[in-house]
């Protein structure tokens, strides 16, 4: 944005896969797509303990507990609402992969025609406020902030 004055949306790429070393290409491609939103979900825990230690140290060093309490609430709603996204079944979106790995061939082929209009479809979807991420994504990090405080 700096250096063109644009404003990018999507700049994720795909993550190259070798479909030969998949056992069982579909079930494996599914697993693949799972590993994004989970890493977001181990981060959105790190970050917890992270809250947890900003918490616990705030009050003997509040120049060093606060910013880091911070920083974890901060670090958990940024993993958890990546993850949340992630998972939307729309190409070229992981929940579109995951959908695509277990269920029937159709559904994948599917899937293929929608993908080059996916990116304009979710926008849309966000944008107009039909696809309501929040009440998830609270949900999520009201389950993570439970478990550690």
């Amino acid at each position: 944005m700096a250096v063109t004055g644009r404003v990018h949306f999507g700049w994720a790429k795909p993550v190259p896969v070798n479909y030969r070393r998949l056992r069982q290409p579909k079930r494996d491609m599914a697993l693949v797509a799972l590993a994004g939103p989970m890493s977001n979900l181990l981060m959105a825990f790190g970050w917890a303990l992270a809250a947890v230690v900003g918490h616990s140290v705030q009050t003997a060093l509040p120049w060093l507990g606060e910013p880091l309490l911070l920083m974890g609430i901060a670090g958990i709603n940024v993993n958890v609402m990546l993850a949340v996204l992630n998972l939307i079944p729309i190409p070229p979106l992981d929940g579109s992969r995951v959908l695509v790995g277990i269920l029937p061939n159709r559904f994948g082929e599917m899937m293929a025609r929608i993908e080059p209009y996916g990116l304009i479809i979710l926008v849309l979807l966000l944008v107009s406020g039909v696809l309501n991420l929040m009440p998830v994504v609270n949900s999520v990090n009201h389950f993570i902030l439970t478990l550690f405080f």
